[in-house]
């Protein structure tokens, strides 16, 4: 453990009681051992997450529950967690998604190997009783910036990335804010590069911002416009592959 790179684990919190329990053991669980979990608490948070949270720390000082007057919304939220984490490797992991006991194994191994400063993996749906659903998302070999335009194949909950590559890029809030920063990434360095096996469980939760189509196409949009401020022709020309794309993975959904 001792030669082993430290990975800052990033987590979002709001109104995640049902679910951050689950998600905070499947780190705990990990094979590799060598992690801080820093999870921070939304300013608007209402519930006991944060009592469950600091239940965990006090257990495993590796589970860090941080509060800001910073952290309204996802993208502030990992931007504070962003600006104190320790790691050389940064992964990314929602209040509500688990990972396999092997995900951060493979894929800091995978990383190290190869001097990859970027990369991702593949992952399984499931439910919000927990069971497992039947699609498992196949990841091309390596994704540009420009593969990403048109098809944001990195899930979130399977992003890892080397700590010096993003310096001063940070989430923002307008747009798809994962996907607005893994191009930012992409903009020094030259892909993302994937594990392709399941890794991690991605959680569909109802009425979430991920599992409303509308919303999603708004922010792929906005991303196009406002973020990468691209001409009209060419974010229509993007966003009509993204649509075709969508509609089949929708079906496989």
């Amino acid at each position: 453990m001792q030669n082993e790179p430290l990975v800052s684990v990033i987590t979002p919190a709001y109104n995640a009681e049902r679910y951050i329990e689950d998600t905070i053991k499947s780190v705990i669980n990990q094979q590799y051992q060598n992690w801080e979990h820093l999870i921070v608490l939304d300013c608007n948070s209402k519930d006991s997450t944060g009592e469950i949270v600091k239940r965990f720390s006090e257990k495993d000082p590796r589970v860090k529950l941080i509060t800001s007057p910073l952290a309204k919304g996802a993208a502030n939220n990992r931007n504070v967690a962003l600006e104190i984490a320790r790691g050389d490797y940064i992964a990314c992991l929602d209040a509500d998604d688990l990972w396999t006991p092997d995900k951060l194994q493979k894929q800091i191994t995978f990383m190290a190997q190869n001097n990859y400063g970027f990369s991702f993996t593949g992952f399984r749906r499931i439910s919000q009783d927990n069971s497992v659903q039947g699609y498992v998302h196949q990841m091309p070999e390596k994704v540009s910036y420009n593969d990403l335009l048109k098809n944001n194949c990195i899930a979130c909950l399977t992003a890892v990335f080397r700590k010096d590559l993003y310096g001063d890029i940070r989430f923002q809030e307008h747009g798809w804010e994962d996907m607005s920063f893994w191009l930012q990434i992409l903009k020094r360095t030259p892909y993302a590069y994937s594990v392709n096996e399941p890794l991690a469980l991605y959680r569909i939760v109802k009425g979430s911002r991920s599992n409303n189509k509308i919303f999603a196409a708004k922010l792929r949009w906005n991303t196009y416009r406002l973020v990468e401020k691209m001409s009209l022709a060419k974010s229509c020309y993007l966003f009509s592959i993204y649509a075709l794309t969508a509609v089949f993975k929708w079906k496989k959904f």
